[in-house]
């Protein structure tokens, strides 16, 4: 087990010990948990800038993904049982392109998404940062990132040749270019806006409405 694991299961609560993930299934459907090396762990409460930022990006995202036919966009609390020896996660947003969505079950994704996005709460800076960074890089996600909206940063991570993620960095005022769905970018200033943005407006900035 690693660090990562035997900190968040002493900083989460659980539920439930030496329960199999078929188990889990059939018992913790569509429940706020997640399933780590026999335990259910469950997710603290969402905070409502957390869920803000969560709701509208989901909005975002989807939109695109669904207007341009390029694949799924799921949430929080689709589960996606990452591999055979690593736990089952709910990313609070998540995309698989078309060609993996085989995969994709009524209550679960066998396998990992091609992009995870966690958004920080107070009790998962350390879980999203280094536990969730280290299994969503072993299972082979293309691409994750890492929203602290208490802080106002974005952290963005792609998986290099070697496997591993490389963090690539933008400035406060740049866009990003996502490399997992076509031609999506996203400003992160837009993240911190009170309001968040008009969709349709951000829908125009992305050519998706003339």
């Amino acid at each position: 087990m690693s660090l990562g694991t035997v900190i968040e299961t002493h900083t989460q609560k659980v539920r439930e010990k030496g329960i199999t993930f078929e188990k889990f299934l059939k018992k913790y459907e569509g429940q706020h948990c997640e399933w780590v090396n026999g335990r259910v762990i469950q997710l603290s409460p969402i905070h409502d800038l957390h869920e803000d930022i969560c709701v509208w990006l989901k909005g975002i995202l989807a939109a695109y993904v669904r207007n341009k036919r390029l694949g799924r966009v799921v949430g929080d609390p689709y589960l996606f049982k990452l591999s055979h020896h690593l736990p089952a996660r709910c990313p609070d947003i998540a995309f698989n392109r078309t060609a993996t969505l085989s995969r994709m079950s009524g209550n679960f994704f066998d396998g990992c998404p091609d992009l995870a996005i966690e958004i920080i709460s107070p009790d998962s800076r350390r879980r999203d940062r280094v536990t969730k960074l280290r299994e969503y890089e072993q299972a082979g996600v293309l691409e994750y990132w890492i929203i602290d909206p208490h802080n106002k940063k974005i952290e963005f991570y792609v998986r290099n040749d070697q496997g591993k993620f490389e963090r690539v960095l933008v400035g406060g005022n740049e866009i990003y270019q996502c490399t997992v769905i076509e031609e999506f970018w996203i400003k992160p200033e837009w993240l911190w806006q009170n309001p968040l943005p008009n969709e349709y407006n951000v829908a125009r900035e992305l050519g998706q409405i003339p």
